[in-house]
Formats: C-alpha cells, structure tokens, sequence
C-alpha cells in the first residue's frame, strides 16, 4: 500500500462521507500555512498532497489553492514584538458527524505539526513548526 500523506492512518471512507450533500453535515476548516516572513513552509506538491488525500478519503473538498488575490494573510506578534506575516491556504472539508471525522482531522493536525517541525525546519532556519494547525468545526444543515 502506497504512503499516506504525513503519515495519515488509512480510515473507512464509507464512515468519513456524507451520502448526499443535504442534511446534518460536519465541516472541518483547515487553514494551512504556506510562508512566513516570505519563506515557504509548505510547498505546491504538499498542498496537492493534501487535495488528493481529501478526494480520496471524503469523496472531495474545497480550497483557495492557487489564488493570489485575494489571498488569505495572517500576522502575529512574535516574542520580540515584532510583526511576522504569514500566507495561507484553506481547506473545506464536509463529513458525516461522528467521532472517526473528529479523529481524523486530530491525527491530521498532530502529524501536520510533527511534519513542520521535522521536515520544514530545513527550509526556515530555525522555524520551530507551527505550535497547532488551526482546524475549525462546525455542524451544518445542508439544503
């Protein structure tokens, strides 16, 4: 069997996707950083990466890869004060309601930490990882 991306543990898609985009739904907002300070944190092929395990595993998604404008910025204060500016991409993901998709998406986060902190601490001297990739859920009604 193929890798997974960062790592992902393969789940029962049947208990992931909703049947039919009406009714109770879950959706998991997945914000994904993509630079700071203008250096890359994850790439276009991660990205992909990212497109083709949802299609895979939820039967689709939504994301604003590739738009440059407009773009998804973020900025926080580091510990010196000083303002760093961040890209990001944004994932939608709608799934059936039940504790796997909670699961699923806590095993995605952790690994997408574990990934940076390894892997992208090559490309930013002394980036750290990010300290939680930030994942939103709510319920839906879908009409």
């Amino acid at each position: 069997m193929a890798t997974r991306p960062f790592g992902q543990s393969k789940y029962n898609v049947r208990e992931l996707r909703i049947k039919e985009l009406t009714g109770y739904a879950y959706k998991f907002s997945l914000l994904l950083p993509l630079t700071g300070n203008s250096k890359l944190i994850f790439s276009p092929k991660e990205e992909e990466e990212l497109c083709t395990l949802f299609g895979k595993d939820f039967g689709g998604y939504t994301c604003t890869r590739g738009i440059t404008h407009p773009l998804l910025m973020g900025g926080y204060l580091d510990k010196s004060g000083a303002l760093v500016r961040n890209k990001h991409t944004r994932f939608e993901v709608y799934s059936n309601q039940n504790d796997l998709s909670i699961r699923y998406f806590k095993e995605l986060s952790n690994n997408l930490v574990r990934y940076s902190k390894n892997v992208i601490a090559e490309r930013i001297n002394g980036y750290k990882g990010e300290e939680k990739i930030l994942i939103e859920l709510v319920t839906v009604n879908l009409l």
